[in-house]
């Protein structure tokens, strides 16, 4: 199968979540810059205590 499909990526979240989320740059590197990222979206980073991989389908 080839097409669109093969190149999306699919992610469960409104194209204006995603518009109001905080930028990207590349050259961040700062803990605190993907706590905002993480907490933007309702989750904990991976590094942080309690953490659990998404369920499947999400995580494969």
């Amino acid at each position: 199968m080839t097409g669109l499909r093969d190149a999306a990526v699919l992610i469960n979240q409104t194209r204006e979540r995603v518009t109001g989320a905080p930028a990207y740059d590349p050259e961040l590197t700062e803990e605190s810059y993907y706590d905002n990222v993480y907490g933007y979206y309702g989750y904990a980073p991976f590094w942080g205590a309690g953490y659990m991989y998404p369920g499947y389908p999400y995580f494969v």
